[in-house]
């Protein structure tokens, strides 16, 4: 009824039509899901006199969006060793190389605040966490350190 090359075009009209829509899924997802930011990071959470002395030091597990500009993770204590089961859940947004997020304690203990830190060079944040202690809000410096990729 038709020649054979019409059904030919067809097939590759076709073809590409389906490797335009499976290209275009695939970067949906990588926009979406993989991201610099994602991965580990190390916080140094330092006194307020003095910037050198490091208090504790917790590990982020950092899931950064990069369509919507979100990040959501856990924080795991590390440092003092007696508060190594501590965990908190975080989320927030990366916006104009400032880091904004709120978090909040997963376990029994109350702990919750919010984070507003800058981005001051490759992979490497500083800023303060705030947090409510006895009716007054503290102010503590944080550093966070994306990890090395091995």
């Amino acid at each position: 009824m038709f020649p054979d090359w019409i059904g030919d075009v067809l097939t590759g009209l076709v073809s590409s039509f389906v490797f335009l829509l499976v290209g275009r899924l695939i970067s949906y997802l990588y926009k979406a899901f993989w991201s610099d930011y994602s991965g580990k990071w190390n916080a140094e959470i330092h006194t307020v006199e003095n910037d050198q002395q490091i208090l504790k030091k917790d590990e982020w597990l950092i899931k950064h969006n990069k369509r919507k500009n979100t990040v959501s993770g856990t924080i795991r204590r590390i440092i003092p060793e007696e508060q190594n089961y501590r965990k908190w859940h975080f989320q927030g947004i990366i916006q104009s190389n400032n880091l904004l997020l709120v978090y909040w304690s997963s376990e029994g203990v109350i702990s919750r605040g919010c984070v507003n830190c800058r981005l001051i060079s490759d992979f490497v944040f500083d800023g303060f966490y705030l947090e409510m202690h006895n009716e007054a809000i503290e102010k503590t410096p944080i550093k966070l350190v994306k990890k090395k990729q091995t």
